[in-house]
């Protein structure tokens, strides 16, 4: 019963703050417009992909108006995320979108990796819709006697779309200068981040200890990277792939 008495009067206490805020003719003007010139000053933009023709697309296979719409987002955006349900088409979304963005020269190579269990259907999927794409699919490929010769048919090849699983992307080696650079920046930002809470927090703070050990596996990082001698693979910058869409 309390309970029920604390809600009712906290629905009275709201209603009463509502009566009141807008009784004052001066005090309702001046909120309209702070909320309207500071939070009620942005439209969302919408992506109309109806005009798109999908050149050399197969003409049997005909794209709903949701796929299109992305399709057109993918070109307009660097980055976008499709947070599709399953079944709704957005194989045809990440084929359409990379072949698209190929063909208009703003990628040179997209590649997009998935699962295992899905690379065989993927490729299906993208190389009916696109018949006449040239089309590189990990499916059956990158067995370990011929990851060599593969990622140098990646890097020498033009591609409209490469299609790898997971575990084939990420053996494809990262140069050591890159990943030299990555750890160094990070160890950089690391760095302020201890001294700032070194300054809060005091030297024996658990942030610092934690921070402090955070910074210890990216120094042994490094020196392994240092270490580690180069791979007689193609590192992942000569391959020329420049644009990935994750699956």
């Amino acid at each position: 019963i309390e309970t029920e008495l604390a809600n009712q009067k906290l629905m009275e206490v709201k209603q009463e703050f509502k009566d009141w805020i807008w009784s004052d003719p001066t005090r309702r003007t001046r909120l309209h417009r702070d909320y309207n010139d500071n939070y009620n000053n942005f439209v969302e933009r919408k992506y109309d992909g109806s005009h798109l023709t999908l050149p050399n697309s197969n003409p049997n296979i005909i794209l709903r108006p949701h796929q299109k719409d992305a399709i057109w987002r993918a070109m307009q955006e660097p980055t976008v995320y499709f947070g599709h349900e399953v079944g709704v088409g957005k194989t045809f979304v990440l084929g359409a979108s990379m072949i698209e963005k190929k063909r208009l020269g703003q990628v040179r190579k997209p590649v997009i990796p998935c699962l295992k269990a899905n690379i065989k259907q993927v490729t299906q999927q993208i190389q009916e819709l696109y018949p006449t794409a040239r089309i590189f699919s990990g499916d059956g490929a990158f067995e370990a006697e011929n990851r060599k010769t593969e990622i140098a048919a990646l890097a020498n090849n033009n591609y409209d779309l490469i299609i790898l699983t997971y575990n084939q992307f990420d053996s494809i080696p990262i140069g050591k200068e890159t990943q030299k650079k990555y750890i160094k920046s990070e160890l950089s930002v690391l760095e302020q981040s201890i001294a700032f809470a070194y300054e809060s927090e005091g030297k024996k703070s658990r942030l610092v200890s934690k921070l402090n050990k955070r910074a210890a596996v990216l120094e042994t990082q490094l020196e392994k990277v240092l270490a580690k001698p180069k791979d007689d693979v193609l590192e992942f910058g000569e391959t020329g792939i420049d644009y990935i869409a994750i699956d």
